[in-house]
């Protein structure tokens, strides 16, 4: 069996930036970690139920739109309160796929080979 990164359908390009996302229009920070076209991985210090929908305001300059998400896993990073997640983007539109694919490009171009 091949590792998760095999089984991925489209590449995780690191990129590392504040955002901010909500549950039910109340926002919270999360902290970026990587994207991909079809979903991100975050850390966050609220305690998020797997398969919640949530609302993550993707914003880079000058690009910013929120994209509901749904969360897949999560895990308890350490003693310091913070959780990981895993999320995939839930019909994204025709826009907002093309957006996340331009910064996933931009970023996979910029990255050290």
């Amino acid at each position: 069996m091949g590792s998760a990164e095999d089984r991925r359908r489209h590449p995780r390009v690191d990129i590392r930036a504040e955002m901010q996302a909500g549950v039910d229009e109340e926002p919270f920070a999360i902290h970026l970690l990587d994207l991909s076209e079809s979903g991100a991985r975050f850390t966050c210090q609220h305690e998020l139920t797997l398969n919640v929908s949530i609302s993550i305001n993707i914003d880079f300059y000058p690009v910013g739109f929120p994209i509901r998400s749904l969360i897949l896993w999560r895990r308890k990073m350490d003693d310091s309160g913070l959780y990981v997640y895993g999320c995939e983007f839930i019909n994204p539109t025709p826009g907002e796929a093309f957006l996340i694919r331009e910064l996933v490009r931009t970023a996979l171009k910029q990255s050290p080979s």
